[in-house]
């Protein structure tokens, strides 16, 4: 799966979802796959997860995705909950 969707490395947290009206839904779509986030390697759900506990609703994260084969740094503004609440990996 991972050389289909051209992730280096073959390692992130693949989203599944993306929730209608959330503030990851203009910067995130169903298939991205997550390999940075705030700078530290994402190797699996559990490790973005995990960088995601240590944040304060209404932080913004910055996440380096692979998306059609190509690397691209979107940042996600976290709302109540955490970003969990707007996309699942």
């Amino acid at each position: 799966m991972a050389e289909f969707l051209g992730v280096p490395g073959k390692e992130g947290a693949l989203v599944t979802d993306v929730a209608k009206g959330s503030a990851a839904e203009n910067r995130l779509k169903a298939g991205d796959v997550i390999v940075r986030a705030d700078g530290k390697s994402v190797r699996n759900p559990d490790d973005f997860l995990n960088i995601l506990r240590g944040k304060d609703d209404g932080a913004s994260v910055d996440l380096v995705i692979v998306r059609d084969k190509k690397e691209t740094t979107v940042t996600v503004t976290l709302g109540s909950g955490g970003a969990r609440k707007g996309f699942k990996v």
